[in-house]
């Protein structure tokens, strides 16, 4: 069984919509390799891929993911892709560039235990060892703005980085989209972000 659904919006970046095809594309091939090796499953094997629109602003068109990939045993495998679509360069951004540092992942990850620890004062603590997915979702203010960066760990979970905390550690060239940044005299004004 295999379902997949697109985003809306999706019509405006051709060359986007190309890599999601091929995503789509690679992902039924490993089902195709799995069925290959199992001829006749006891059980339906399934893909299902929803793609969904998380943000739409002028700097940044943003389309999740979500998989369930099943070829037996007792659960599915669940899968989150991030795709960061960057209009005015017409090409994907990775986490890897707008964060590049490995010192400031661990720092990141850090402040992100610290906010799960504070949230959950009252609750059991999440485990200090917990991974860290380098994948996230940014939220534009009404400016147009980021101001903060939600991150998935390998629970599911999600925690939100404020954009105060996150301007230290993005690469130069992206400090500027952040919320508090100064703005450029002379710059352009940004238009306001679709929430």
């Amino acid at each position: 069984m295999v379902g997949i659904s697109y985003p809306t919006g999706l019509d405006r970046y051709p060359a986007l919509a190309k890599l999601l095809v091929a995503h789509v594309q690679e992902r039924r091939a490993a089902l195709d390799a799995a069925l290959e090796k199992t001829p006749r499953p006891a059980v339906p094997f399934e893909l299902t891929l929803r793609f969904s629109t998380v943000a739409d602003a002028p700097r940044m068109f943003v389309v999740t993911g979500d998989e369930e990939f099943y070829t037996g045993g007792a659960t599915s495998r669940p899968i989150h892709t991030v795709f960061l679509w960057l209009p005015a360069e017409n090409r994907l951004l990775s986490p890897e560039e707008m964060i590049p540092n490995p010192a400031s992942w661990s720092q990141l990850h850090e402040n992100i235990r610290t906010l799960e620890r504070g949230e959950s004062a009252s609750l059991v603590a999440p485990p200090a060892g917990r991974a860290m997915q380098h994948v996230f979702v940014p939220r534009f203010n009404s400016a147009g703005r980021i101001a903060g960066l939600r991150f998935r760990d390998d629970n599911g979970d999600e925690v939100e980085v404020p954009g105060d905390v996150l301007k230290p550690l993005v690469a130069p060239a992206y400090a500027a989209w952040f919320e508090g940044a100064p703005v450029v005299p002379g710059a352009a004004p940004v238009v306001a972000a679709k929430l």
